[in-house]
């Protein structure tokens, strides 16, 4: 995906930590993680934050949305995801069209 130069995807990183923990644990666990796609870190409370992008949310972390190049969302995933089943996903809807 972001390190893949075959790929038509982007990702980012959102996280729901607070402001205080995402300038200590949050980059900790970025460096830990290797992660170099951009991340961003919330500013306002957790859950309202998360319905703005996802209005049914039920509280599970992680939560990966995948959106089109319009902004349309395609899918959410509740919890724990590896590339893979992303992939998968991404592919299902370029074969579908979207």
């Amino acid at each position: 995906m972001q390190d893949d130069p075959e790929s038509e995807a982007t990702v980012l990183l959102i996280s729901i930590d607070s402001p205080s923990d995402a300038k200590s644990k949050l980059q900790e666990f970025l460096t830990e993680m290797s992660v170099t796609f951009p991340t961003y870190a919330r500013t306002q409370g957790e859950a309202a934050f998360i319905k703005r992008f996802y209005p049914v949310w039920d509280g599970r972390i992680p939560l990966t949305l995948l959106y089109d190049q319009k902004g349309n969302q395609l899918e959410a995933i509740r919890g724990l995801t590896e590339r893979a089943e992303i992939e998968l996903i991404i592919n299902k809807h370029k074969m579908m069209g979207n």
